[in-house]
């Protein structure tokens, strides 16, 4: 049994292992008949679970305006917008009647009832969706709510308030994890003095700095803000991968984002869900995560990947690619 087999074996009892392998794995004849997938939509996008989904991000927001934690806040809204544009989307593109009659259906199209009845969503729901998506930008303040607008004109810049709220450091067991894969950290590029006293990295680059505008290369740890600055996080360090500049990279990323499109590169690598919520650390009062964390690892040594992280929760790989292979 090959050690991918085992992390997959070990972590297949419990229910956060069960959930992730899911994800990825579930096989077509279990997804419900009428479920169709439409062109442009994220390649892992279930609309039968954007009601589920829909509720966690609901409760993200408002744990993230309790506690005043604005990036998380940002983040979460930005989530729960994109799960909604993409039910929209699959709604007008498959279902008869559902709102859109003038636009072109798939070939594969199903009826309101059992539409609804698949995914849980009624049609009411989706053209209220739609119409507060008509104007995301009014949409997004009113996700946001009144406590954000008041918090930004209180005279606190909006980079001051990040870097009182994004600033969450990563626990060292985790960091002495991501050394023994690397082999070493080369470079953090969204860091702190502070954190990196844990993460030892031979070059961070902090809010001043600006990451986004360095040069990476080397062998990268990423945990990025938890803002609207993680896709352009992603997207750099992706660019750097194809380049050649990184050789090996370990991203700390809210496993909600697995369904945004800029999530979707990083599929091509070794994930970890974690089996439990990662308690940061940090400056100020620290909030439980309302949401469970997931570890991609990019880089050639897989089974060490496997071998180290493991123990945080199931490790799980693309199973099917170009046609079926890997």
């Amino acid at each position: 049994m090959s050690q991918k087999q085992k992390a997959r074996a070990h972590h297949g009892d419990s229910a956060a292992g069960q959930e992730a392998m899911r994800v990825r794995t579930r096989s077509p004849s279990k997804t419900p008949a009428v479920i169709d997938q439409a062109g442009g939509l994220p390649a892992n996008f279930e609309p039968e679970r954007t009601r589920e989904r829909s509720s966690v991000l609901a409760a993200a927001i408002e744990h993230a305006k309790r506690m005043k934690d604005w990036p998380s806040l940002e983040t979460a809204v930005d989530l729960q917008i994109a799960e909604q544009q993409a039910f929209v989307g699959w709604w007008d593109g498959h279902v008869r009647g559902g709102g859109r009659p003038k636009k072109v259906l798939a070939a594969r199209t199903v009826s309101v009832s059992d539409a609804e009845k698949a995914t849980g969503v009624s049609k009411g729901q989706v053209h209220r969706w739609r119409a507060r998506l008509d104007d995301v930008d009014s949409y997004r303040a009113a996700l946001r709510g009144w406590i954000y607008t008041k918090a930004m004109s209180e005279g606190t810049s909006l980079l001051l308030q990040q870097s009182l709220s994004v600033e969450h450091y990563t626990p060292g067991r985790y960091v002495e994890a991501v050394r023994a894969v690397l082999g070493g950290i080369d470079l953090d590029p969204a860091s702190c003095k502070r954190a990196n006293r844990t993460v030892r990295a031979k070059t961070f680059f902090d809010i001043r700095a600006d990451g986004l505008k360095q040069d990476w290369c080397g062998r990268i740890l990423l945990n990025p803000p938890y803002s609207r600055q993680a896709p352009l996080f992603v997207d750099k360090l992706m660019a750097e991968l194809k380049a050649g500049n990184v050789t090996a990279a370990v991203v700390l990323l809210s496993a909600a984002a697995t369904s945004t499109q800029w999530f979707q590169p990083l599929w091509d690598g070794l994930l970890c869900f974690t089996d439990h919520r990662i308690a940061f650390e940090g400056p100020g009062d620290r909030s439980s995560p309302t949401i469970a964390n997931v570890f991609v690892y990019l880089g050639p040594d897989e089974p060490a990947f496997v071998r180290e992280f493991e123990r945080f929760g199931a490790v799980v790989q693309r199973s099917v690619r170009d046609g079926g292979q890997r």
